[in-house]
């Protein structure tokens, strides 16, 4: 993952509801649909960086200018 920082935002709220879906961590850990859908209806971005240590103020940067 080399170049510039970014962030593009995640698609639909069908499409992050999905990706949270299948991204649970405990599958056995029963999950609140209702959680999902609140989660889902948020905006959210992706987030691509560099694995570069020298990148971190950049992204820090990118990260706030994006939330705001």
């Amino acid at each position: 993952m080399g170049g510039r920082p970014h962030s593009p935002p995640v698609g639909s709220p069908r499409d992050l509801l999905a990706r949270l879906a299948a991204l649970r961590s405990w599958r056995e850990h029963p999950s609140d649909p209702a959680m999902l859908l609140a989660l889902a209806a948020l905006a959210a971005w992706d987030l691509t960086r560099p694995q570069d240590w020298t990148a971190l103020d950049a992204v820090v940067d990118l990260i706030g200018a994006t939330v705001r």
